[in-house]
């Protein structure tokens, strides 16, 4: 038998499927294992972001707590002031930390602070916890879970000083502070708010300051017209109704409105401007009429007053001792409760206003009244002037019924005048053609004269009971400062009008050395009409309570009520101080510990 025998050539190839094979695996395995650790990279970035983004956002959150916080700072010590009272609270046993993150944490005494008010205090070795605006059954809001922040303040010093946190500089030449990092001068602080979630933090450096109000603010609709120039830093205008700016009127910073912006000038607006905006809070020192009071300056502007200038026959036939409900007592009664007046001197404020011994009062000439207070002991006193007003530098006409600084006039200055006389805003009265139907209210001030310099300007506050009216050139300068409920506790507005009516100044005397010059805050309960020459150094604010009908210099030409004017050559400079205004958050950054 024979065999055949085949030879298989395979090339020495022999297992080379296998091996194949095999590195093919390795090869998928190696870029799975690379995918899954893309994957797990990434979720672990991803993670971190979003426990950054966490952190971030209670960092903000903890920063407008303490905005908030700040400014609903009461303070509620006799010598409060302000951010220097806040910076206090940081470090009550008369240290602080000078690392600025942490240990200067003001917010946690709610005594100081607005009813209501929740404190940054710290929930558990995290920090404050972030609460969300759901409440548990108890009325609690509810934790969000894991995310806390911490707060601390200090004040914007150069991070050079001895001894200071070290903040750093924003710029080189920034105008720095005082160098005392217990005592705020320039009324803005630095607030350091660190967010944590998880492994996460972020810090947060915000700059709170007082920023005021643009230099012309009102209620309702105001125009802007001719040549009328509003400059300087905050040389902007608001109205929370409409706002007109037309012919060539120049406005250095922003024109907004609440209402329709019209912006036709040939002038130039130098910020932004439009409507649509938000509206801006006009302090209340003028009480809005009610069904059961009339408008009125608050008591807390009259009580800085130290002289009153009283219309005559306001206080004619009152009873002695204010007792009864006859005649003009409750008027005058109104008066004494308004100024401080005790009860048990409610005869001695009478008399003043009248020299007779006894019975009714009688006053047939208008009167200056001294009025004398001091803090230790507490007192008031009255001193009454008889008949010689030129005194305090004033004149007083019985037939317009008008008060007037003559041009000759110094005794004015240094003084605070409350000018009253007759309420006649009878809440719910009828309104027509947009003014209420009844006589316009004593106290009047209308200043003819040229009273005062340029090198010598008199330094008085006027308030009225009625409207003010300049027709003359003076030279004026605000004489109060007042602290107010309606505004943060550390700001000091320096008053020169507040007038519960009107205030319109519409002399037109040219330009140079003999144009009208104010300086300080201008309040108005009504309207403000502004025109022909004048400078204006502060702020005008103008209420709009219901226009009565004969306020703003006649009977046949009120001020409208829904209009409030600057127009002429009327210069209104504005940059900042003694200033209504507000709290602000006025920048902040991220930054690395």
């Amino acid at each position: 038998m024979k065999y055949q025998i085949t030879k298989r050539n395979d090339n020495g190839e022999s297992g080379a499927a296998l091996v194949m094979a095999l590195l093919m695996m390795a090869l998928l395995l190696a870029l799975s294992m690379g995918m899954s650790m893309t994957a797990v990279s990434e979720l672990g970035v991803t993670n971190t972001y979003a426990n950054q983004t966490q952190a971030f956002q209670a960092a903000e959150a903890g920063l407008y707590h303490a905005l908030n916080l700040t400014r609903n700072y009461t303070g509620n010590t006799p010598t409060n002031t302000g951010f220097t009272s806040l910076l206090a609270e940081r470090d009550t046993n008369g240290t602080f930390n000078t690392d600025r993150y942490t240990g200067n944490n003001p917010f946690t005494n709610p005594a100081q602070f607005a009813a209501g008010s929740v404190m940054i205090n710290d929930d558990d070795a995290s920090g404050h916890w972030l609460r969300s605006a759901n409440v548990d059954g108890a009325g609690n809001q509810i934790r969000v879970p894991g995310v806390s922040y911490r707060v601390h303040l200090v004040d914007d010093e150069k991070s050079s000083i001895a001894a200071s946190p070290n903040i750093p500089n924003f710029n080189p030449a920034f105008a720095w502070e005082d160098g005392n990092v217990r005592i705020d001068t320039n009324n803005r602080v630095v607030a350091y708010s660190t967010g944590r979630y998880g492994s996460s933090s972020v810090t947060l450096e915000g700059w709170i300051g007082f920023v005021p109000y643009p230099a012309f603010v009102a209620q309702k609709d105001v125009t802007v017209s001719g040549n009328a120039q509003i400059e300087g830093a905050y040389g902007g205008v608001h109205s929370n109704g409409n706002l007109t700016v037309t012919g060539s009127a120049d406005i250095a910073q922003t024109a907004t409105a609440v209402g329709t912006g019209t912006f036709t000038t040939n002038g130039t607006i130098g910020g932004f401007h439009s409507g649509g905006q938000a509206a801006i809070y006009i302090p209340k020192f003028v009480t809005a009429p009610t069904a059961t009071s009339t408008p009125h300056l608050q008591d807390y502007i009259v009580k800085t007053a130290d002289v009153i200038l009283l219309d005559d026959h306001f206080a004619d036939g009152a009873d002695r001792n204010l007792a009864g409900n006859v005649g003009t007592t409750p008027q005058v009664r109104k008066l004494a409760d308004s100024l401080g007046v005790p009860s048990a001197q409610y005869t001695a404020f009478a008399s003043a206003i009248d020299s007779n011994a006894s019975g009714d009062v009688t006053q047939a000439n208008a009167e200056a009244i001294k009025i004398t207070r001091t803090t230790n002991p507490d007192t008031i006193s009255f001193t009454h002037e008889t008949s010689n007003l030129g005194t305090y530098g004033w004149n007083y006409s019985n037939g317009s019924h008008d008060w007037d600084i003559p041009s000759n006039s110094t005794g004015a200055d240094g003084h605070t005048f409350y000018v009253v006389g007759v309420d006649h805003n009878v809440a719910g009265t009828s309104v027509v053609n947009g003014s209420v139907a009844v006589a316009k209210n004593g106290g009047n001030v209308t200043i003819h004269g040229n009273a005062g310099s340029l090198a010598s300007p008199i330094h008085a506050t006027i308030l009225t009971t009625g409207s003010i009216i300049i027709n003359g050139n003076p030279y004026l300068t605000g004489n109060s400062v007042l602290k107010t409920p309606e505004l943060p506790p550390f700001v000091q507005v320096r008053i020169l009008f507040a007038a519960v009516e009107d205030i319109q100044v519409n002399g037109d005397v040219g330009a140079g050395a003999g144009q009208i010059k104010f300086s300080g805050i201008c309040y108005a309960g009504e309207q403000v009409d502004l025109s022909g020459s004048g400078d204006v150094d502060g702020q005008i604010l103008a209420l709009n309570n219901p226009n009565v009908s004969g306020t703003g210099g006649s009977t046949a030409s009120p001020v409208n009520q829904t209009n409030n004017t600057v127009t002429g050559h009327f210069t209104l400079n504005f940059n900042g101080g003694q200033a209504v205004g507000t709290i602000s958050l006025m920048s902040w950054r991220q930054i690395k510990q």
